[in-house]
């Protein structure tokens, strides 16, 4: 029969390792707090540049994150001579100005960025899941220190 000393040991030492992944996992936690609020989108669209034009105008389905051109991911063109860049974002139209293209020509584009989340309550409970985790294992182990003690 071991003593009690040894279980108080193991029970307190048990309690401590689960509060230190707890913390060591702390950074991802905090990531999903970035999350909550966004989620990604892409607008597909064919557009045709003017003979001196290197612009063109996107309009996306979902408004912009923030109205700023900051949220936007990533654009693609199928045209390999593109370099295509967010220019400039109209909240009003949900219009995007995309830079960065071949004049005269013909380009499909894809736009990832981020906008709003729905209002979807499930969506907003996955989002806080590593937070809540985060809390419960914390208390697993602030409840195994404290039967140990």
């Amino acid at each position: 029969m071991r003593s009690q000393r040894g279980a108080f040991n193991i029970g307190v030492g048990f309690g401590f390792i689960i509060c230190m992944l707890a913390i060591l996992f702390f950074p991802t936690m905090l990531d999903a707090f970035d999350d909550m609020g966004k989620t990604s989108v892409t607008t597909l669209a064919a557009v045709t540049t003017g003979v001196s034009v290197g612009n063109a105008s996107v309009t996306l389905g979902h408004e912009l994150l923030g109205d700023n051109t900051d949220s936007v991911l990533a654009i693609t063109s199928t045209n390999s001579n593109d370099a295509p860049a967010p220019a400039s974002y109209s909240s009003i139209t949900k219009a995007l100005t995309i830079g960065g293209l071949q004049a005269n020509a013909t380009h499909t584009l894809s736009v990832d960025y981020y906008t709003d989340r729905p209002d979807n309550y499930l969506d907003a409970l996955v989002s806080i899941a590593p937070v809540l985790i985060f809390i419960i294992w914390l208390a697993i182990g602030g409840i195994v220190i404290w039967r140990a003690w």
